[in-house]
């Protein structure tokens, strides 16, 4: 039997067929020399759900027959009365809970062997030899850079590494928390460089005293998070549901300096959003997005936000975080553009030249307030732009979606006199 070997392409064809023939793991192991559990962890992580042409007809949501959701997916070219008879009803509903096949809590796992497959119109789970191999080695070329730890394993290791602002070393913290922590000394003083736990180096007394490297890395919190997210599954994804589309970035400010700016921005509309950042981590963006949640509610914030674009920044590595709410349900999605391709979302890098209008390059961003951030939106929103037609992003986006989400969000209209875009604008609003 062959051992820690990965299992390849023609493995993975052998597996689908197999599945398609009604063999059991064991049959199939036998085939490609590996063990039986090695299959079963294969199929369970590579398989994915399949509505099959006719899905339509049946009940596939435990609501489907008390459902009377209108209106889920603000297409003004949808002629369904109700969203229980749309395709796409279960992309758009906050409350879809699918009705799964008990025959898929058990080997196999799938429906590719089913003989019941070709009757069954209930959601389908289903195993394909290509889509898994390129799910395996995109997470291969992933792993190979960034993190791989959780928000909540960095939290843990924060909890336990606070005695060092009384003075104890890391070396006597992880000696005598052998039994509680899960890594080394080593990667624990490289989770302080990253800025990943609540660390600061100014912590470690020697520490400050050494010259730091030239070279500087990116480390991801979800080294896999770009899974089904690339630009590519971007374009697919609006082909079947043209929704509109939300862009996000990072503005930095003084260099040296750990303060950061979030942009979001609507293309439709023009409309920008601006929220400060006290360091550029994952875990501060992901801060962003719930304050939005506090401040819209599920409705209003899943109305706002059906697709975000972003680069591949590691801000921006834990999109489940932004994804899904506390009750596990999922409100937007998160997409990436390819790497190095910044002019794929276009669109808020030309108004961050406006934003720098007020905040120059190499300003320190510091002193800068949630208050100040939404008073500088308020003024750029209000400008009259060539490219929205004469009309301000204040009142395209009041007619898309009503003034009361403007008043949630903190942005209010500036009378066009008194519309401010120069630095003495953050001046003002520090001041």
């Amino acid at each position: 039997m062959q051992k820690h070997k990965h299992l390849t392409n023609q493995h993975r064809s052998i597996i689908q067929d197999g599945l398609t023939r009604g063999q059991s793991f064991n049959a199939i192991a036998k085939q490609i020399g590996k063990d039986p559990t090695t299959i079963s962890k294969e199929v369970r992580k590579h398989r994915s759900v399949h509505f099959g042409s006719d899905w339509l007809r049946a009940p596939f949501c435990q609501h489907f027959e008390r459902c009377q959701r209108q209106d889920l997916c603000n297409r003004t070219t949808c002629t369904k009365r109700q969203c229980r008879g749309c395709r796409s009803c279960h992309e758009n509903c906050l409350d879809f809970e699918p009705i799964l096949c008990p025959k898929l809590t058990i080997p196999p796992y799938v429906c590719n062997g089913c003989i019941e497959r070709n009757r069954c119109r209930k959601m389908k789970m289903e195993y394909a030899a290509l889509p898994a191999q390129v799910e395996y080695e995109l997470t291969r070329r992933e792993s190979r850079s960034g993190s791989c730890y959780t928000e909540e394993e960095l939290s843990t290791m924060t909890r336990i590494l606070t005695p060092l602002v009384r003075g104890q070393s890391i070396h006597h913290i992880v000696v005598s928390n052998r039994d509680q922590l899960f890594c080394s000394e080593r990667q624990i003083y490289r989770l302080v460089d990253q800025q990943l736990i609540g660390i600061k180096a100014i912590d470690l007394p020697r520490k400050v005293r050494f010259r730091p490297r030239k070279k500087k890395r990116n480390y991801k919190v979800d080294t896999a998070c770009r899974q089904g997210r690339s630009f590519k599954d971007y374009h697919d994804y609006l082909l079947e549901h043209p929704v509109p589309v939300v862009q996000m970035d990072t503005v930095e400010g003084k260099r040296g300096e750990l303060n950061c700016i979030l942009t979001i921005y609507f293309p439709a509309s023009g409309f920008l959003l601006i929220f400060p950042r006290q360091q550029n981590t994952a875990s501060s963006v992901t801060a962003c997005f719930d304050h939005l949640r506090e401040q819209l509610g599920p409705e209003d914030f899943f109305r706002l936000f059906p697709i975000l674009l972003t680069d591949n920044g590691p801000e921006f590595s834990n999109p489940s975080r932004i994804e899904y709410a506390i009750d596990a349900h999922r409100q937007t999605r998160v997409f990436y553009c390819d790497p190095g391709q910044s002019q794929q979302k276009g669109s808020i890098e030309q108004v961050h030249t406006i934003l720098r209008n007020v905040i120059p390059k190499g300003t320190s961003l510091s002193e800068l307030s949630l208050a100040d951030c939404q008073r500088i939106a308020s003024h750029i929103n209000s400008y009259f732009r060539k490219e929205l037609d004469d009309v301000t992003a204040y009142d395209t986006f009041k007619r898309l979606y009503g003034k009361e989400i403007l008043a949630k969000l903190g942005i209010e209209k500036i009378p066009p006199r008194e519309v401010h875009l120069s630095p003495k604008l953050k001046e003002r609003t520090n001041g």
